[in-house]
């Protein structure tokens, strides 16, 4: 089983080697230690040899049995089956109430119990009644409430107030008293009480609650059951299907008469109405096109248009809305090139002003002297680097596999020889731990190391046990406080 073992240097003590061939005897170690003790005597001391013997109980020492495995060379204790006698126990014996019983013994009576609770009972149970003297209790079949012994008792003994409490309106309380009275529920005011059994039950009957009761018994001042004032129309314009006014107690439909309405009146304020048109002068505003409309006299612009450099207008240099103009784009404003065909700007400054998102169509893009990017650049292909002298990362931590979300393989590769092929050093997800092989190809997404780079745990203790589980690895070594070397093997 592979766990911590301590290493032994020069300088280690004796004690740490494990003394499994019998190399150390007591004849061997001159005297020098005690074979063995028990709580703090020696049993074997400070002689050249000797017999250490262990005797079996089993012969009546309270059933403890010591077997000796000379192979292993383990003593083994244990309790021999129903061996152990009553009398090598503590407490040999149970009290219940105030009977007790032994162990292994039975008791057909027990005295001293206060009570008994059980979920079910079978058998004869007897007892002293706890009912007042002369009163007997009866066992009386389902629905028979001829004898109440211990009920009629109790109520006839009581005092009327303490028999029954009945609250009415929340304010007056009713003593009832149950020797002989019969309780008595009336409804009022609608309300119905109806009695079964042991349930009563509340309605009420309909048209039983008068308007007095009612928190809110008006509909805008008028009394709940009444009529409300009468709504009269103009019976010379509008009209109602039915009667002349309206009171709320029947439906009613109001309408314009036929002749009621002046158009002579409303003709002379908007002009001339027909089917989806108007004539006459207005002032306002309209929703449309305005291509129906005639006489409109033509305005310019409040603020007029005019072009920056790459523009030119067909004629003029502004528009105002008076007069159709024409915008033409002039390349030869936006774009010029030199002797050596570099495309330069109108200001012909040597630089290129692109759009926001510049996008190159061709093959290959290349591009000389010192680049300096002052955002983000992201290599959706193959990056390669070709710096002969060497590769220099400011950034202190270099992240790899920064697209993945999930666990696995990653490393540094490093060509022998054939293209993409070469030795690898990098972490094995599998194992949690930084291995090596060779022969790897770069394009491969893993690898199986056939060899482990070995850790050295500085310990904060001497236990190596409470290292972090990640590092209980074959090779990986541990160094506690107290100078000792562990290596897990």
């Amino acid at each position: 089983m592979a766990d911590w073992k301590k290493i032994s240097v020069s300088g280690s003590n004796i004690s740490q080697f494990n003394n499994d061939e019998g190399y150390i005897t007591a004849g061997t170690a001159n005297n020098a230690f005690a074979t063995a003790s028990f709580n703090g005597t020696n049993l074997v001391a400070d002689s050249t040899d000797g017999t250490l013997n262990f005797t079996s109980g089993s012969g009546g020492e309270a059933g403890l049995k010591i077997t000796a495995t000379a192979g292993t060379d383990t003593l083994d204790f244990s309790l021999g089956a129903n061996s152990v006698p009553n009398s090598a126990l503590v407490n040999d014996s149970v009290t219940i109430g105030t009977t007790g019983v032994d162990l292994g013994a039975s008791a057909t009576t027990i005295a001293g119990l206060v009570s008994v609770t059980s979920q079910g009972f079978t058998g004869s149970l007897s007892t002293t009644s706890v009912l007042a003297d002369g009163v007997t209790a009866t066992t009386q079949a389902s629905g028979d409430n001829s004898t109440k012994v211990a009920t009629t008792a109790f109520v006839a003994a009581s005092t009327t107030a303490a028999d029954l409490d009945l609250v009415g309106d929340g304010v007056t309380t009713t003593d009832v008293d149950l020797d002989s009275q019969t309780l008595t529920f009336t409804g009022q005011d609608g309300l119905q009480l109806s009695a079964s059994a042991q349930t009563i039950t509340a309605t009420i009957a309909n048209g039983g609650i008068a308007n007095a009761k009612l928190a809110n018994s008006t509909i805008s001042g008028k009394a709940l059951g009444t009529n409300l004032d009468n709504l009269t129309v103009d019976d010379s314009t509008l009209n109602l299907d039915s009667g002349t006014t309206y009171n709320g107690a029947a439906a009613r439909i109001i309408s314009i008469k036929d002749g009621g309405v002046d158009t002579a009146a409303i003709a002379d304020s908007l002009g001339t109405l027909g089917t989806n048109q108007f004539t006459g002068s207005f002032s306002g505003s309209f929703t449309g096109d305005g291509s129906g409309l005639t006489g409109v006299t033509a305005t310019t612009l409040g603020n007029a248009l005019t072009i920056g450099t790459g523009l030119d207008f067909s004629a003029g240099s502004s528009f105002d809305g008076s007069v159709a103009r024409q915008i033409d784009l002039d390349l030869t404003e936006v774009i010029t090139t030199d002797g050596d065909n570099r495309v330069l700007t109108s200001n012909a400054d040597g630089t290129l002003t692109a759009e926001q998102n510049f996008l190159f169509d061709g093959d290959l893009l290349t591009v000389t002297g010192n680049e300096l990017v002052t955002g983000n650049l992201t290599v959706q292909g193959t990056a390669s680097f070709q710096n002969t002298t060497e590769l220099q990362v400011a950034d202190r931590f270099i992240l790899m596999a920064s697209g993945s979300n999930t666990t696995g393989d990653g490393g540094i590769v490093i060509q022998q020889g054939t293209q993409n092929i070469g030795e690898v050093f990098g972490f094995d997800s599998s194992t949690t731990r930084f291995g090596l092989t060779g022969s790897f190809n770069a394009s491969d997404t893993a690898f199986t190391p056939d060899a482990f780079m070995a850790t050295v745990v500085e310990g904060t203790g001497i236990n190596p046990d409470t290292t972090p589980a990640r590092y209980d690895k074959k090779g990986n070594m541990f160094v506690g406080t107290d100078q000792n070397i562990w290596i897990y093997s």
